[in-house]
């Protein structure tokens, strides 16, 4: 099947991936961008040649570059992109940004279902091989910096404007409204970090207006810990937010984009299958949906490969490390890839979408998910979640990051800014009888709506 096809494809034991070569490589990839920037440029001079005819050229170069870097991570099997979680950062490079420790979840809401199950199963196999990733490969060198999978604090960002230097942590009003957001990054790269590239994506939604705090959970990335460890961080996040904070469960979105997307489905789950009260409501900006690789063939994964910002190798070198240690069906798990063929569209159970709350999809027109995407709102409508989509004209994945997608990104802020306000404006019963809304973006949006991506 495609998953297993293109996971055997993963590199796993390249030269570059070794002292001395893999700084030498890496110094190679960098320096290129410099010789290669001109060839691009004469390439694409004319709209006819560029990947996107509408795209302008300074674009067309940011894609190009994007992936040119992004190869590096796989052919070089690195595993130390992203902030170390069990460590606070420098309190003096926070300008945007609170610091918080979540404490850990409780085995109350953990629970004894199938998330528990995994736990177990990682463990086992983690203790008795050690740490090999799904090809075999020592990813980690000898697992030095490998976590166990269970429930630990949690580091988390709190998001609420920019801040005079040792400013306290604004009150929490009575009330008031938040986002729990998860950043994407493939379970491999990013944090939230207000210095990560990733973390523009909560001061562009604060900046818009309609929220005011942004409570992002620095999960564990994949390779400190394999799958679950970053939906029992996610969980934290949650308790902290409706147990610590008080804040009731209707009064929180939780959003997440790529990665992240997928994560927050998860929590989702999670929270309905334990009969725990959800979110509000659910925003998903270029959710990644199916990680057994199952949409990958003539549709947009090919169409678009060239241009979006996502190469060929870096989701399957996520992917290996992100579930290494779990079952092999795991990988067909609603929690882990809810769009699996294997799972069959349902109107209800376990393995649909029952019960969720109503969600916002923002995706690229040319990102290489966008089956993924279409797979997903087909499954939310089966389910009678209500559901809203946004599709940003030859958008690339995760457009809401980028300063170089304005102004078509500025629509798409505008519109989610819009769609916020709107969750508490109308009833349970109203929403539920929401009809799919599809929306492809334009610049007057972002005119009429406000708010401007960094």
């Amino acid at each position: 099947m495609p998953s297993a096809n293109i996971l055997d494809q993963v590199p796993t034991d390249r030269i570059w991936a070794y002292h001395p070569f893999k700084p030498l490589y890496i110094t190679y990839v960098f320096l290129t961008i410099g010789l290669l920037m001109p060839y691009w440029a004469v390439h694409e001079l004319l709209r006819s040649r560029r990947p996107r005819p509408s795209w302008p050229l300074f674009r067309c170069l940011a894609v190009r570059t994007y992936r040119h870097i992004q190869k590096v991570v796989a052919a070089c099997q690195l595993d130390i992109i992203g902030r170390d979680p069990r460590h606070a950062p420098y309190a003096f490079l926070l300008g945007h940004t609170h610091f918080i420790w979540c404490a850990p979840a409780s085995d109350e809401w953990v629970g004894n279902g199938w998330v528990k199950n995994v736990m177990g199963d990682v463990e086992r196999c983690r203790q008795a091989e050690g740490d090999k990733g799904a090809s075999g490969w020592d990813w980690l060198k000898g697992g030095k910096k490998v976590l166990a999978v269970e429930s630990m604090r949690t580091p988390c960002f709190l998001y609420a404007g920019k801040k005079h230097r040792h400013e306290g942590m604004p009150p929490l009003q009575p009330g008031e409204r938040v986002i729990l957001h998860l950043h994407g990054g493939a379970f491999i790269v990013g944090s939230s970090h207000e210095l990560d590239p990733t973390a523009k994506l909560c001061k562009n939604l604060i900046s818009a207006g309609p929220i005011r705090r942004i409570y992002s959970v620095d999960y564990r990335l994949a390779w400190y810990s394999p799958f679950p460890a970053a939906l029992l961080d996610a969980l934290a996040g949650w308790l902290y937010l409706v147990e610590t904070m008080g804040i009731e469960p209707s009064n929180i979105i939780v959003s997440g984009d790529s990665a992240g997307g997928n994560l927050a489905m998860a929590l989702a789950r999670h929270l309905r299958d334990q009969g725990k009260e959800g979110p509000r409501a659910l925003l998903l900006m270029s959710p990644w949906s199916d990680l057994s690789f199952s949409h990958h063939g003539p549709g947009s994964s090919q169409q678009n490969a060239e241009c979006d910002i996502m190469e060929e190798t870096l989701a399957p070198y996520a992917v290996s490390l992100y579930l290494r240690h779990t079952p092999p069906e795991t990988i067909h798990s609603p929690y882990v890839s809810p769009c699996s063929p294997r799972i069959p569209i349902l109107s209800h159970g376990p393995e649909s979408f029952e019960s969720f709350p109503p969600t916002l999809i923002v995706a690229g027109g040319a990102e290489r998910l966008l089956d993924e995407v279409a797979d997903l709102r087909k499954r939310f409508k089966a389910a009678a979640v209500p559901i809203e989509y946004y599709e940003i004209p030859d958008g690339v994945h995760d457009s809401l990051m980028f300063g170089w997608m304005r102004p078509e990104a500025d629509a798409a802020l505008g519109y989610v800014s819009q769609w916020i306000e709107k969750r508490w404006e109308s009833s349970g019963v109203q929403a539920r009888v929401q009809v799919e809304e599809v929306v492809v973006g334009d610049e007057e949006s972002a005119a009429k709506v406000g708010g401007s991506v960094e």
